[in-house]
């Protein structure tokens, strides 16, 4: 408390050991003579700054031992100026500031004045988007409340700055103009940007860029483009692009495009194409992806150039291997599959991917049985190219069987290690045959094991005994045909 306290202190005496006095003077329209309302007056060393009123006079407050100290006076839509203060006693000095070019004036020939260039405001437009433009425009309203964010265009630059909370800063009314090479925000800090270290004990928020070391205690929030590391507590938002390590608490959102590595405790969101990493532990979301996802429930990409690794993924395309429970790839590997073996066991699987590696969902009735036996099962699958119309068929897959019309849920699986050939008659229609591996697991309390399950694996090859289950093992085939 008592360091806060200290903190407060020094920002409010910083340079009163020193004797000022107030310099004077008017600000006037160049062009027209008439006084300019709310200008701003300042320093660009030590940050003093005022406005000029309604009569367009100004009292500035400097160092009287301070000579040849530069002023510069800066107005919306006039062209900047700055001179040097040699004589501090002079009574009232006057300021005339030119306006700018109205676009009329200009007519049609596209000027490229460095001086009218200048006064462009420097924020990053790259990689604007749509979802953040409410956002934007409601942040532009709170800074143009700030008389000197609409006048002073150009940025100002501190090595170092303090800041116990926005706008209560060593930068005093210039922090939004100023980028801070090294800056320490004890509760919170709002600076047009950072060119070195900026560390905030809750949040930081720089309007334009920063780069090299970010680190907030809850968030990050930046406007421009992020260059280096940037590390919150809770949640990292750039409206921009990001090129380095971005590690958020709960979230990292991008609205530009992302190159580098990306965690996060929630998720990430990057609106443009994001670049090597993405680690969510729920969900990562991408416009594309050049590299890798990785979450513990959901990858949402639409196009992705490397893998997916999730519970579930999804993408519109991919080159690449989505590994899930579930990947959909909208332009990917999608059949249906009707197939019937040894033991009359027809079953409808639905297989979507990638032809490399694709998950199965299976369901499947056994024909020709007075007591039938239908399940429901996974499995994974791929598909290896030898020639144009031939392919190799590998799947495994696990099912729990029950008997029809029985409450009973034992545990009751059926493991298949099928390798086929597989034969395109069509695009959309292909043949499928080949030999399985059969590997039964049946629970012999179960009360449905002596009326089904004990019948159904009968020609098996190797039977063991584990404790109330029975393992079997047998060779037997499959034939399918795959359509859609």
């Amino acid at each position: 408390m008592k360091y806060l306290l200290f903190v407060l202190v020094s920002l409010g005496t910083l340079n009163c050991a020193a004797q000022n006095v107030f310099f004077q003077g008017k600000v006037f329209n160049a062009k027209t003579g008439e006084p300019i309302v709310e200008a701003s007056i300042y320093n660009k060393v030590n940050k003093a700054s005022t406005y000029s009123d309604n009569r367009g006079a100004f009292e500035l407050k400097i160092n009287e031992k301070e000579i040849n100290i530069s002023i510069s006076v800066s107005k919306d839509g006039f062209i900047d100026t700055s001179f040097l203060v040699e004589n501090i006693e002079e009574s009232v000095f006057k300021v005339f500031l030119t306006p700018l070019p109205t676009r009329k004036s200009l007519g049609n020939t596209l000027v490229q004045d460095s001086a009218i260039i200048n006064q462009g405001r420097v924020e990053p437009t790259d990689g604007e988007v749509n979802h953040f433009k409410k956002a934007k425009d409601w942040a532009t309203k709170i800074k143009n409340k700030n008389l000197n964010y609409k006048n002073i265009k150009s940025p100002l630059y501190s090595n170092y700055a303090i800041s116990f909370i926005p706008f209560i800063t060593s930068n005093k009314k210039l922090g939004l103009n100023t980028i801070n090479k090294y800056s320490l925000n004890i509760l919170g800090g709002y600076s047009k940007g950072t060119d070195a270290i900026e560390i905030g004990g809750l949040v930081n928020i720089n309007q334009g860029n920063i780069r090299y070391l970010q680190i907030a205690g809850l968030a990050n929030l930046v406007g421009g483009k992020t260059f280096g590391t940037q590390i919150s507590g809770l949640i990292n938002v750039n409206s921009n692009q990001v090129k380095g390590v971005q590690v958020g608490g709960l979230v990292n959102l991008v609205g530009g495009s992302v190159d580098g590595v990306q965690v996060a405790g929630l998720g990430n969101i990057v609106f443009e194409e994001t670049k090597y990493v993405q680690v969510g532990c729920l969900f990562n979301y991408t416009k594309s992806m050049f590299g890798t996802q990785v979450s513990g429930l959901f990858n949402y990409a639409q196009s992705i150039s490397g893998v997916q690794i999730s519970f579930v993924n999804y993408c519109d395309t991919i080159d690449g291997v989505p590994f899930g429970i579930f990947s959909y790839v909208e332009k990917g590997y999608h059949h249906a599959e009707l197939s019937i073996d040894e033991k009359k066991l027809l079953t409808l699987s639905y297989r979507t991917g990638v032809s490399k590696f694709h998950n199965l969902l299976l369901l499947s009735y056994e024909l020709g049985s007075t007591q039938p036996i239908w399940g429901y099962g996974y499995g994974l699958a791929s598909i290896f190219e030898t020639r144009e119309k031939w392919q190799v068929s590998l799947d495994i897959a696990a099912q729990q069987l029950m008997a029809v019309n029985n409450s009973d849920r034992s545990l009751n699986l059926l493991s298949k290690v099928f390798i086929g050939m597989q034969y395109k008659v069509t695009p959309k229609l292909h043949l499928v045959a080949g030999p399985t591996a059969n590997f039964s697991l049946f629970n012999t309390a179960s009360a449905n094991y002596r009326t089904h399950f004990n019948a159904f694996s009968s020609n098996y090859m190797f039977s063991e005994r584990l404790e109330k289950y029975v393992f079997r093992f047998w060779i037997g085939a499959r034939f399918s045909v795959r359509f859609f």
